[in-house]
């Protein structure tokens, strides 16, 4: 999964190494290249998971994941815009998928699989509506919205994660 590129990011940072500068990039170029063409992630960036399947499963989580790095190398090259556009479509995507979640809106465990809304659950033997009906809240959106809604100057972004923080 993608998440080895924030240690690429974090050598290149604190040794000043381009060798980890280059992992890093190219890395994140690949994770960009796995993105959905509606701005999600299947698995954590374009892995392969349990059977093989893990790059058909949606999860806001997961690209957080994917992400991330990209946020850490952002920060220092901050015009990157082949990196910027990809967490731009991944915000606008989580903006596209928040749902109800009691009185407030939100986001679900796992919204997509194979592109569909109807999982099987081979540990249930059952049929699952997606988005998953739960309300899903981590800490990583707060980096994440709070980035967007200052780099692309659009508040709904932070609005967004308050309301999921407050009802969490």
């Amino acid at each position: 999964d993608a998440c080895f590129t924030r240690g690429a990011v974090l050598l290149y940072r604190y040794l000043g190494d381009e060798h980890y500068r280059a992992i890093a990039r190219d890395a994140l170029g690949d994770t960009a290249a796995s993105q959905y063409p509606e701005g999600c992630f299947g698995d954590q960036g374009g892995g392969s998971g349990i059977h093989q399947w893990g790059g058909y499963i949606v999860k806001p989580w997961m690209g957080f994941m994917a992400v991330g790095g990209m946020l850490d190398y952002l920060e220092l090259f901050p015009e990157d815009a082949e990196l910027l556009a990809c967490v731009r479509r991944f915000g606008e995507w989580l903006l596209r998928e928040r749902g109800p979640h009691g009185a407030a809106q939100g986001w679900g465990y796992q919204h997509l699989f194979r592109g569909g809304r109807k999982f099987h659950c081979f540990y249930s033997d059952k049929w699952l509506q997606l988005p998953s009906p739960d309300p899903w809240h981590q800490e990583y959106l707060a980096r994440f919205m709070l980035f967007c809604a200052l780099r692309f100057n659009r508040r709904e972004y932070f609005e967004a994660w308050e309301e999921s923080w407050r009802a969490n």
